[in-house]
């Protein structure tokens, strides 16, 4: 019997295009002791009135209208308004697989896991077709097992989103997790992380039961991140800390981190040449690397992986340690010049 109720949370922002479709799926789970919470997050479309069409139709369709303050923020409150046992994200553009639901409470109750993690697909959202399957592990942790595997967890790609999973609330709430509304980026990870430092028992399951839809309009805005450097360090230095909770560290976490690390570092800097960094001159770049060139953590994951870094990445590394930015600016500069 479907006792236990399961609180979908759905932030949506100007929507209308999919909204529909997406919510289809998840009235038409085959577990339906649901309760779907939209959070309508200061859209400038008809998403709100399609949300309120949705609450007319479906007694379990609950509607919440916050000010324009971003996806975590929306997720929040979703979590505050809650009244399942069990939360599940949803972005409000993607697809579950009609059993998504009741296989992974199956689970969580079979297991007696404390956290339910499932395999997904990468889909283009021009063509619908599949971009890339990724595989959960088929695997139960306990304990500090979870910290031995974290980094195959982190290379299998499963920990970083929060819709393909499915959480206890009860956990949630205790220890009072919520998603940080200051980071745009890794902010899913960072939630993934100190829900998992809070529970004992991890269950993956190998099934791709969500469908994550990619939308590829190559505008700037949709892959330019504001603040980049300080919210990937923060999310990097909270890995470190789940990685380290075993003494020593295992090799491969150690790598892991340390690779994640420079490859940062470079995402860091060409988001230095986008329009909307507002630098406008030579100058101004080079005062910006001055400033990641102080960054030691950096240089000493470079220096730990350099066998291992790519031919860019180790020019990136010594130009920045020898102050010569003039051979990285020429690079950047000429990549990024039809965003400009």
């Amino acid at each position: 019997m479907e006792t236990q109720c399961v609180s979908v949370i759905v932030p949506v922002y100007n929507a209308e295009k999919f909204l529909a479709d997406t919510s289809k799926a998840i009235l038409k789970q085959s577990y339906q002791n649901l309760e779907i919470i939209f959070i309508e997050n200061g859209s400038t479309d008809q998403t709100w009135e399609i949300c309120k069409e949705l609450a007319a139709n479906d007694d379990r369709v609950k509607i919440m209208h916050i000010e324009k303050r971003g996806v975590s923020a929306a997720r929040n409150a979703g979590i505050e308004a809650a009244s399942g046992d069990y939360i599940v994200f949803s972005d409000s553009d993607d697809f579950m697989q009609p059993h998504m639901i009741e296989t992974m409470v199956h689970t969580m109750n079979e297991r007696k896991a404390e956290l339910v993690i499932c395999g997904f697909r990468h889909m283009d959202s021009a063509t619908g077709e599949e971009i890339e399957t990724i595989y959960g592990l088929q695997h139960e942790f306990f304990g500090k097992e979870k910290y031995l595997h974290l980094d195959m967890m982190l290379r299998a790609q499963i920990l970083h989103a929060v819709w393909n999973k499915l959480f206890l609330k009860e956990t949630i709430n205790k220890h009072q997790i919520r998603f940080r509304e200051t980071m745009q980026i890794g902010e899913d990870l960072t939630f993934n992380l100190d829900y998992l430092d809070m529970v004992d028992a991890v269950f993956c399951l190998s099934e791709p039961l969500y469908d994550h839809y990619l939308r590829r309009s190559g505008s700037i805005t949709s892959t330019f991140c504001p603040n980049y450097y300080p919210q990937q360090t923060f999310m990097l230095k909270r890995m470190y800390k789940s990685l380290s909770k075993v003494d020593p560290m295992p090799a491969d976490g150690i790598s892991y981190y340390e690779s994640a690390y420079v490859d940062m570092m470079s995402t860091a800097i060409s988001y230095l040449f986008y329009p909307q960094a507002g630098l406008k001159n030579k100058k101004a770049v080079y005062e910006q690397m001055n400033e990641l060139r102080k960054d030691r953590e950096y240089f000493r994951c470079a220096k730990s992986q350099w066998e291992k870094l790519s031919f860019k990445e180790k020019i990136i590394a010594q130009s920045l340690k020898n102050k010569c930015y003039g051979l990285i600016y020429p690079f950047y500069h000429w990549k990024h010049r039809d965003k400009r």
